[in-house]
């Protein structure tokens, strides 16, 4: 596929927050630090004007982040879950997001689960 236009669309922190659009969502999750946005960044050809922050620190992704791709979808960054350098109840209500956003959103068409 050809990456004609990539834009940062938006970005849900709470349970009450909704997607900028109605376009298909295709959401990334893995552990803390598994390379999520490396991974985004790389699919969006951003290796060198990255789109997707990434950090050495586990747990720098702290909310739902929406990118943009040719105006047809989005790309959905997803925080990290196991360790990561904040309190034990932000790395829970991180959780609760995730849950209730893969739960309730009718526009996630799929979730790549990276490991490493």
């Amino acid at each position: 596929m050809k990456i004609r236009s990539v834009t940062y669309a938006g970005t849900i922190v709470k349970r009450d927050g909704s997607a900028p659009g109605t376009l298909a969502q295709v959401a990334f999750s893995g552990r803390s630090n598994v390379g999520k946005s490396s991974l985004i960044n790389t699919l969006l050809q951003r290796t060198r004007s990255k789109i997707a922050h990434v950090s050495a620190t586990p747990g720098k992704t702290q909310a739902l982040n929406f990118y943009e791709v040719n105006e047809d979808f989005y790309l959905v960054d997803l925080p990290g879950y196991g360790y990561a350098r904040v309190p034990e109840n932000i790395r829970e209500a991180w959780g609760d997001l995730i849950d209730w956003y893969l739960g309730e959103s009718n526009s996630v068409r799929g979730v790549v689960h990276l490991v490493d």
